[in-house]
């Protein structure tokens, strides 16, 4: 054999995060996508998360 592919994914079981970091995660989940249609951009330097993102690229 000369080569091979690996394919790799994941799935996090939500039961094994700290409440905290759950609740953070839906934060994000749902506030990102509001804050990048209301300013127009994601500002994730003031944030504190990535950089400044494109609106659709958060909404997706």
């Amino acid at each position: 054999m000369a080569g091979g592919i690996v394919v790799t994914g994941g799935s996090p079981y939500w039961r094994m995060y700290p409440f905290r970091k759950l609740l953070w995660v839906s934060i994000g989940i749902l506030g990102f996508p509001l804050l990048s249609r209301i300013v127009d951009h994601f500002p994730g330097t003031r944030v504190g998360f990535a950089g400044r993102e494109a609106a659709g690229v958060m909404i997706d």
